[in-house]
Order: C-alpha cells, then sequence, then structure tokens
C-alpha cells in the first residue's frame, strides 16, 4: 500500500505527561535545534517552525516498526480509556538521543525515547475505540492498541476500502464548528480579535474536538498563491534576500544598512484573510524575537499579504503598533526602501 497507519499510544502516566509537552503543544524549532541541529533544519525546509513529535525506547519491537515508518504515514494516536483524540501525519523521522533526553528525559533504567519521530500535520479527532475496530475490521473487543505497532495489512485495506483514506477517515470524529450564518456581521475589530469583544464567562466552555483544516499556504492553491507572492518579493529585493536564516524559518529576509530586515508571507481569501493575517502577524512577530536572540541589533519586520485585503488600514495600523509593516505587492515600492541595499550591491 501507498499509504500506511501505524498506531502509538500514551496511556500510561508517563506517557501522558509526554503528550502534554510534545504533541499537545508543538516543539518550536528553537529548542531542537541545539540538540539536533540537522533535524531542526530538515524541519524548517519543510516550511515548519514548530513540530509535533513522540518517541520509543530502542528494543527489537520499537525498532523494527521505526524503521517501517516513512514520511506520509500516518499516526493515530491512543490515549487510554477507549480514546483516539489524534491523528497525525509523518513528515520525518531521526534517532537523535540528545534532543529526546532534553524533551522527556530518561526512564528509570536511564533509557530514552531516542527513536523519534515528527508531524507536519496535526488532526485532533474524537474517535472512539470501537469506532477503530470496526474501521480497521476487527472482530468482537479483542484488539487494544500496546506501543508502537502497524496494524496487519488486511486491516489497513479494511479501512481503506471503507473511507478511501486515513484522512478521510479521521474526518468522520469531527466535530462541526457552529454556523454563525444568521449572526451579525462582525466589526473589523472583532474579526481581527477573533470573536465578540465580551468579559470571558467565570467557567470558559471546553472547546470540541475537531478536525484542524491544513495550512493554505502549503496545500492547493493557497500554496500556488504564496509561492507567486514570494517570487514577486524576490524580484523585488533583488539577490539580496535569503529564505530561511539558521534557527529561523521566515519567507525572505535582507540587509538594509544596519536592519536585518525579515518578512512572512500569507496567501488570503475572503474567507480565510482574518485567520491568515492573525496567523502571519503572530510568526514574524515571533521570528524577530528569535532574530534578536540570535544577535540582531536591529530588525525590521513585514507581514505581506497576496493582495489588499478587506479593512486593509485597520490592519497596517495593527501591525504598526507592534512595529510590523503590513504591505502587499502592489504596494512594496512604496512600504519596502531599497536605495540603500541596492547601493550596497552596485
Amino acid at each position: 500500500m501507498e499509504t500506511e497507519v501505524f498506531v502509538f499510544t500514551a496511556s500510561r502516566p508517563e506517557a501522558r505527561r509526554h503528550r502534554e509537552l510534545t504533541i499537545e503543544r508543538p516543539v518550536p524549532l528553537a529548542e531542537i535545534e541545539p540538540f539536533a541541529a540537522r533535524v531542526a533544519a530538515g524541519l524548517a525546509e519543510d516550511g515548519l517552525d514548530e513540530v509535533r513529535c513522540w518517541g520509543s525506547i530502542p528494543g527489537d519491537g520499537n525498532r523494527s516498526t521505526w524503521a517501517r515508518m516513512r514520511a506520509g504515514h500516518w499516526g493515530l494516536l491512543y490515549g487510554g480509556d477507549g480514546e483516539f483524540p489524534w491523528l497525525l501525519r509523518l513528515g520525518r523521522k531521526a534517532q537523535a538521543k540528545r534532543l529526546a533526553r532534553s524533551l522527556w528525559g530518561d526512564d528509570a533504567s536511564g533509557r530514552t525515547w531516542e527513536l523519534m519521530f515528527f508531524f507536519d500535520a496535526a488532526y485532533r479527532v474524537d474517535l472512539g475505540i470501537e469506532e477503530v475496530r470496526e474501521a480497521f475490521g476487527y472482530e468482537g473487543d479483542g484488539w487494544t492498541p500496546r506501543g508502537l505497532h502497524y496494524p496487519a495489512e488486511a486491516h489497513q485495506a479494511a479501512m481503506l476500502e471503507k473511507f478511501g483514506s486515513f484522512e478521510r477517515f479521521g474526518a468522520t470524529a469531527a466535530t462541526a464548528p457552529p454556523s454563525n450564518a444568521d449572526a451579525a456581521s462582525p466589526s473589523p475589530e472583532e474579526q481581527i480579535m477573533g470573536g465578540p469583544l465580551n468579559d470571558p464567562p467565570a467557567k470558559p466552555p471546553r472547546s470540541p474536538r475537531r478536525l484542524q483544516p491544513p495550512d493554505p499556504d502549503r496545500t492547493g492553491r493557497g500554496l500556488m498563491a504564496h509561492e507567486a507572492t514570494v517570487q514577486k518579493l524576490r524580484a523585488y529585493i533583488g539577490p539580496g534576500i535569503e529564505k530561511g536564516t539558521r534557527g529561523i524559518n521566515h519567507d525572505g529576509a535582507w540587509k538594509r544598512g544596519a536592519a536585518f530586515c525579515i518578512s512572512e508571507v500569507k496567501s488570503v481569501t475572503a474567507k480565510n484573510e482574518v485567520g491568515q493575517l492573525q496567523k502571519g502577524l503572530g510568526q514574524v512577530l515571533h521570528n524577530c524575537f528569535k532574530a534578536r536572540a540570535g544577535g540582531a541589533k536591529k530588525v525590521k519586520a513585514y507581514l505581506i499579504a497576496e493582495r489588499e485585503p478587506t479593512n486593509s488600514q485597520l490592519w497596517k495600523e495593527l501591525a504598526s503598533e507592534h512595529g510590523v509593516v503590513f504591505t502587499w505587492p502592489e504596494r512594496f515600492a512604496a512600504d519596502i526602501p531599497m536605495k540603500a541595499a541596492r547601493r550596497r550591491r552596485s
């Protein structure tokens, strides 16, 4: 089969702590780089600035399963109590003892979970063990996940026959977001903040489990628009621009005088522009922090959309409050000064 799914467990107390550290919370590449520089560089090349990850202690069973794992395989996390809360797609794997020890420490025997695997997509799902048994074609209640393993090929084929793909199977467990079709249109301020500006409830409701959508900048139309905008930026800046700097996953950086200029590019549509620009602003601010931590004394930040969005003036003001220039290709000449950089290259 071209695509396969493996199962890994986090049901014991120790494993549940690990899950909180590196599955529920994505690990920033800045925490990985000091202990596994090649791993961090590879993940940055994949377009990631943080990653969910897991690991197994070496042993005959774990090692053989780990050797079988390939990018594009799907990992189904069993959290115990009959619940499967995550479906994750494998991006890379590496034996990384120092990194594993920095994340999770050692077990009682002094071993660590060094057979590591890193996920480039993660979907929160709400699956019960009966659903998973039925999907794989297991009969009765005789199958309960233990450790790290691949279900037999016949069971994997049964799931593919029923659902067509493992991702589609995960989507069957997603909780649809509430419909706001009848609600009044939110104000620009509410759009930027992500919801009404009300006081928080005394006891916030539990967030529903739902399938998390993939990043538009990495798939389909969004990927093409993102790359086209990056190329426009590169054409404007010229040969001085670089994509990615050691420890920082950005879309373009260049020098202008004493300033280190850093940018984040986002594809946008009418439906996703608020979420995309929220995310982009957070990314570029995070990258500025990492640049300063790496020794850059003067940092200039740019958030770049593929086109002018709705309420562009509001976004420009919001970005400016955080020391970021918000722009799009038609405004490069007005918003991104280049005279100093071009004189330096002449």
